[in-house]
């Protein structure tokens, strides 16, 4: 069986800009989620969903594929906002393949 990690991480932050790029124990708070989900035993992809440049520069060295929105195409609004579904980020990653 293939277990997929989905790892949504948008570039804006309301409360603190840049959060997904800064330092947190010594690396960039989004390679935390990426080495967890890379270190259990059961996930074989690690795919971090970002519209930001910066953030998937950061997420590829520690492992994960990075999807962008289809070309031409925003991330759809219900997908960027503060708080979203795991379902809105799932079908905007089915969409853009």
């Amino acid at each position: 069986m293939s277990v997929l990690a989905i790892l949504p991480a948008r570039g804006g932050s309301e409360g603190i800009p840049r959060k997904k790029v800064r330092r947190v124990a010594g690396k960039p708070l989004v390679a935390h989620p990426i080495e967890q989900a890379r270190q259990a035993c059961s996930v074989n992809r690690v795919i971090v969903s970002t519209d930001a440049a910066e953030g998937a520069a950061i997420s590829c060295p520690f492992g994960a594929e990075v999807i962008w929105p289809p070309a031409g195409r925003h991330r759809p609004v219900r997908v960027g906002v503060a708080v979203t579904t795991g379902g809105s980020t799932t079908i905007n990653l089915a969409s853009s393949r």
